[in-house]
């Protein structure tokens, strides 16, 4: 995933700011006068996966999860189910990813690249809400391993149980290595992996704070 979210970070270097799709009517769309093209775009794409049937996984949560629709495809689940639980990173996620764009892209806009450029977007969302959700499974297997950590009292204590620097450092070089590699700015990879790194330790936290503790049977 780390390599798919590299690669599409190409795809949007290749096309300017286009801050008007991030304008709530900054791009005209019939009977949705008040949303931006990215939401809509956002809307579309989790829209079509819920209709694939992804959302029943477990390990795949929509970052909007507007009016999606029931899946009429029978899927096989072989992944272990985790616990429902509330954690909600997409409010954070979309400000960020803006920020981010408006710091590294190109300036200016180019109305014929918008329609591209939100899908870009879009998918680009999906991907690291994708990535920092993993950290619903890591701590699963954290607390698996180590079941003492659900009886630690503070989120510091958690922490300095789940967080491995030596580890985040390797792949912090990883995606500046990536990053050459597709030619673009590997202070903008890095930004957005810190940024991911930070919000899964974020997500581990509240799992193993909300008392989720291993001695439950998993489907």
């Amino acid at each position: 995933m780390t390599e798919r979210i590299s690669s599409r970070f190409k795809d949007r270097s290749r096309f300017p700011l286009n801050n008007a799709i991030y304008t709530p009517g900054g791009v005209h769309i019939a009977d949705r006068p008040d949303i931006s093209l990215l939401q809509f775009a956002i809307e579309g794409l989790e829209t079509y996966h819920a209709s694939l049937g992804r959302y029943e996984y477990t390990d795949q949560h929509p970052v909007l999860g507007l009016n999606l629709p029931m899946s009429k495809v029978e899927r096989t689940i072989g992944l272990v189910r985790l616990p429902e639980i509330s954690i909600n990173v997409s409010s954070k996620l979309i400000p960020f990813y803006k920020d981010l764009m408006s710091k590294y892209c190109q300036g200016g806009e180019n109305p014929e690249s918008f329609g591209e450029t939100a899908y870009i977007d879009a998918d680009l969302i999906q991907l690291i809400h994708e990535r920092v959700n993993i950290g619903r499974f890591v701590a699963e297997v954290k607390g698996r391993n180590d079941p003492s950590i659900y009886g630690l009292s503070t989120d510091e204590e958690i922490l300095a149980k789940l967080r491995d620097r030596e580890r985040e450092e390797a792949l912090i070089g990883k995606v500046r290595d990536s990053a050459q590699t597709y030619q673009y700015n590997p202070d903008m990879a890095e930004e957005a992996f810190r940024w991911m790194i930070d919000r899964t330790i974020d997500i581990e936290i509240a799992y193993i704070r909300q008392g989720h503790t291993p001695d439950r049977n998993l489907a």
